[in-house]
């Protein structure tokens, strides 16, 4: 499900079983200055600075992604408190204590760390209005889930069309512009919509480097480096 927070970088535990625990969710303050996600597509196959070949995995991107933050005086009260809550996080520190290694991460700021929905449906027919399409499913939808996203028809009648999504009810799509070829019950359409969700990770090192050019003691970057875990992580 969607979480709906405040704009920023969130950490949240996991418990023995892997799962969030949910009412632990923590917002990393002051948050990073920039992120460093790879850039490939899913599928693409990537080759490594050794030679090697890899191919994205559902269950395992062994690719490092980062949160790293810039030039903080190592007497920042605040810095300090974010490092400690930083170090909480790694996946050693956690397995050394007897926890999950497990955390999730959850960042809404730079629209790089999303999810893909993707969910067919069968439609159970249309109406062709002046500025709107419906069109209505059998398939109970939660009101809304779909706002903001495109509903294709892929096959069928009307097939090839995409709308974008302006809103939805329990069993209709509201979409922007009247259909050229009205769906009915033979269209099958998929719904498509990126959205912040939560994602396993492993925190794999968190490190940072002083600063030799500044006049006092303080770190030009510390980085949180990390792996997803998550089973569906690869819809991104």
């Amino acid at each position: 499900m969607s979480v709906v927070l405040a704009s920023g970088f969130w950490v949240c535990p996991a418990d023995a079983s892997g799962n969030r625990i949910v009412g632990r969710e923590q917002m990393l303050t002051p948050g990073p200055a920039r992120v460093v996600y790879p850039t490939e597509v899913l599928g693409t196959t990537v080759e490594t600075a050794d030679g090697i070949s890899i191919q994205q995995m559902q269950s395992n991107d062994p690719r490092k992604r980062q949160w790293v933050w810039l030039g903080y005086p190592a007497s920042m009260t605040s810095y300090q408190k974010l490092y400690g809550v930083l170090q909480s996080l790694r996946s050693l520190t956690r397995f050394q204590q007897g926890l999950s290694p497990f955390v999730y991460l959850l960042e809404n700021i730079t629209d790089q760390f999303q999810q893909l929905q993707n969910t067919s449906y069968t439609l159970s027919g249309g109406a062709n209005q002046s500025t709107t399409g419906t069109a209505t499913t059998g398939t109970a939808l939660t009101v809304n889930a779909w706002s903001g996203g495109e509903l294709e028809i892929i096959s069928g009648t009307g097939a090839g069309q995409i709308k974008y999504i302006n809103s939805n009810t329990a069993t209709t799509f509201t979409v922007d512009g009247a259909w050229a070829v009205i769906p009915n019950a033979t269209s099958v359409a998929v719904a498509r919509k990126r959205s912040t969700e939560w994602f396993k990770c492993r925190v794999i090192d968190v490190n940072r480097q002083v600063d030799d050019n500044a006049s006092i003691t303080q770190y030009a970057e510390t980085k949180l480096v990390f792996t997803i875990q998550d089973t569906t992580w690869n819809l991104l």
